[in-house]
């Protein structure tokens, strides 16, 4: 078995929080060159040194020994939407780097798509200069995937604007690694995630957020569902290093647990080496409220409809914060097959 995410936080060993760990012939795989990649992108460049996945040792040689999809992206110009759609019927294992340019505005959508039963492991560097601005969204809608791994590192500099958005519709098996470095001074950078587990999906989902400048502020705001016998393991750091005076960090997490066998284990952490800055976290998880539930059926609702009313009005904080239009649609269709 290989050990995912571990981390040498006491309390995340007490709660066992780090007992997630993968069969090893899980990453038996072959791979072909992969070639279905739809974009909008005509720049693309072969990525000539492969970034580190930060799952463990294992999944970092498999990333090096057998991508079969490793590009580069310079964005040097301001632009409306770069849109990269990954719909796969093989096992993909995909790298790719962005490189934001200094003053450059952009938005970006990568999608992962496919219906089959294939091991998926995407590994993402995203580079953004100083006074770069880029709004992101990951979009895995990978439910009939046995795994689906991904490694995602953004590098923020001096008055650079980074707003990342990651949703994903769940699968057998979920691990994300995000990690976040505000090296320069005076970074925004917010992170929305929505996750959703259903049957007997397992998630372990580690979000860090490393912060080195100074008047940075950042946010991670987490919202999942939690159905049937899944089960969801979630640590959320915000990290204030040495020389992150008068930086701001909050982290929340929320769960809506639809199933008495759904089982939720969260890990919020705040770490500091710096005085003169001001962290929050919070972690919890529900059921419905029972009396706006039974509010809303009052009004002719059928409990079903009713409740897909609530989930969406929750997920709606993180949801209101996203542009496209698609991404909103397919959101609210994944809801409503929760349901159906």
């Amino acid at each position: 078995m290989i050990n995912i995410d571990q981390t040498p936080i006491y309390t995340c060993n007490n709660y066992g929080i780090n007992n997630f760990a993968v069969d090893e012939n899980m990453l038996a795989v072959k791979t072909t060159p992969y070639t279905n990649c739809r974009t909008n992108i005509e720049n693309f460049e072969k990525l000539e040194q492969i970034p580190q996945n930060n799952f463990s040792k294992k999944l970092d040689d498999l990333t090096k020994q057998k991508n079969n999809f490793a590009q580069e992206i310079n964005v040097d110009k301001t632009n409306q939407e770069n849109e990269i759609v990954f719909d796969f019927d093989q096992n993909l294992i995909d790298v790719f780097e962005v490189n934001i340019k200094q003053n450059v505005q952009t938005k970006f959508v990568i999608k992962y798509m496919s219906s089959k039963n294939f091991l998926h492991s995407a590994t993402i560097k995203i580079n953004a200069e100083q006074n770069a601005k880029l709004d992101l969204i990951v979009l895995c809608d990978t439910q009939s995937v046995s795994s689906n791994f991904l490694s995602l590192q953004t590098n923020c500099d001096t008055n650079s604007q980074v707003y990342l958005h990651l949703i994903d519709f769940g699968a057998d098996l979920v691990a994300h690694n995000i990690k976040s470095n505000l090296v320069g001074d005076n970074v925004k950078f917010d992170f929305d995630a929505i996750y959703f587990g259903k049957n007997k999906d397992r998630l372990n989902l580690n979000y860090q957020i490393e912060i080195a400048g100074k008047e940075c502020d950042a946010k991670m705001n987490v919202l999942g569902i939690l159905d049937n016998y899944s089960q969801k393991n979630i640590v959320t750091t915000i990290n204030f290093l040495k020389g992150s005076k008068k930086s701001a960090g909050e982290e929340n997490e929320y769960a809506i647990m639809l199933s008495d066998k759904a089982k939720s284990k969260s890990s919020p952490i705040l770490l500091c080496t710096e005085d003169d800055v001001d962290g929050k976290h919070s972690s919890s998880c529900g059921k419905f409220d029972e009396d706006l539930l039974f509010y809303v059926k009052s009004r002719g609702i059928t409990e079903a409809d009713a409740k897909k009313l609530l989930v969406k009005a929750k997920l709606n904080k993180i949801i209101g914060q996203i542009e496209s239009a698609k991404v909103k649609e397919d959101i609210y269709r994944q809801i409503d097959k929760l349901f159906d």
